[in-house]
């Protein structure tokens, strides 16, 4: 039996200079029949544009209310994240809806939209998709650390408030 050795390549292009990003929790979206914790992403100098974690929460809950967003009263987290595009830091606002599901899995929505205008828009995954880059990861980890405390609580509406009210903040 003979081992063959394949160079292994990246798709990481040389000019790429890595760099942090700050997530800061924010207020819980409450719908009809759930709670969303809420994260925003964003590089530690870009502030967030004015008006667009209103806009992205009201986009939110007209999906929600019109059953465009089925999540059924299934809790979980969006993470607003404003990202680069193209090369052109804070170029897009990618949402990122997700919910617990089954227990134990999270299900995934994502939208994204252009910083400087322009409606928010669904993302269609295909065979082999993007889901969490390395900064959104922060979150999801911190997420998945307390729905693991949820799981072995009595899983009562105290229990389901504590869940709400663990939130990840720091640099990613």
């Amino acid at each position: 039996m003979s081992a063959t050795t394949t160079a292994v390549q990246t798709a990481v292009p040389s000019s790429y200079r890595h760099h942090q990003r700050q997530a800061t929790p924010g207020a819980t979206l409450r719908l009809a029949r759930t709670a969303l914790k809420w994260y925003e992403i964003r590089r530690p100098d870009a502030p967030m544009p004015e008006g667009l974690d209103e806009e992205t929460r009201a986009f939110l809950s007209d999906e929600v209310e019109a059953g465009r967003l089925d999540i059924g009263g299934q809790p979980g987290f969006v993470i607003l994240h404003l990202a680069d595009a193209q090369g052109r830091p804070n170029s897009v606002a990618l949402l990122l809806v997700s919910t617990w599901n089954q227990a134990n899995e999270i299900w995934e929505s994502v939208y994204w939209k252009p910083v400087d205008g322009g409606p928010c828009q669904r993302v269609k995954k295909g065979d082999h998709a993007a889901t969490y880059c390395v900064w959104e990861l922060a979150v999801v980890w911190h997420e998945r650390n307390a729905w693991n405390l949820f799981l072995d609580s009595a899983r009562d509406e105290a229990a389901l408030e504590a869940y709400l009210a663990d939130r990840f903040s720091g640099i990613a």
